[in-house]
């Protein structure tokens, strides 16, 4: 995964959750259709941030937390068409999101799946990310 598209912005999830969704990726407030949504939770135990990326799979991501931002990577082979004219209204073939964690947000036991074109990755709390400087988080 060499080449990406610029990142969004990095958002703080906050313990008001409706804070998280004032991301967007271009300056007249217009979402990208190259970039998934996300949507940002918690729970007592955990963070949880879900990405709708359809039409890829669990090999196409990589996540990362380093230094208290989760980066959140897809790339997929550009579509090939067989037909003579095409309308892609979105493409999330290759893109890049990034969150900043809160302090008591933990990267050792995060893990993520990808469920019917859902990423959902669950960041523990309660943890100190102090001794770690870099986290790889395998998609399941």
């Amino acid at each position: 995964m060499n080449s990406r598209v610029a990142c969004t912005k990095i958002i703080p999830i906050q313990k008001t959750v409706p804070e998280c969704f004032n991301d967007v990726d271009s300056e007249d407030g217009n979402h990208s259709h190259t970039i998934p949504l996300a949507n940002v939770g918690e729970t007592d135990t955990d963070y949880i941030i879900t990405i709708a990326a359809p039409g890829l799979t669990r090999e196409d991501f990589q996540i990362e937390i380093e230094k208290s931002v989760i980066s959140i990577a897809a790339q997929k082979e550009k579509i090939i068409s067989k037909y003579k004219s095409d309308r892609f209204e979105y493409n999330y073939s290759e893109w890049t999101r990034a969150f900043q964690l809160p302090d008591d947000a933990g990267s050792i036991l995060a893990h993520a799946k990808y469920v019917q074109g859902e990423l959902i990755i669950h960041v523990p709390r309660g943890e100190s990310n102090e001794n770690i400087e870099k986290a790889n988080i395998y998609v399941y």
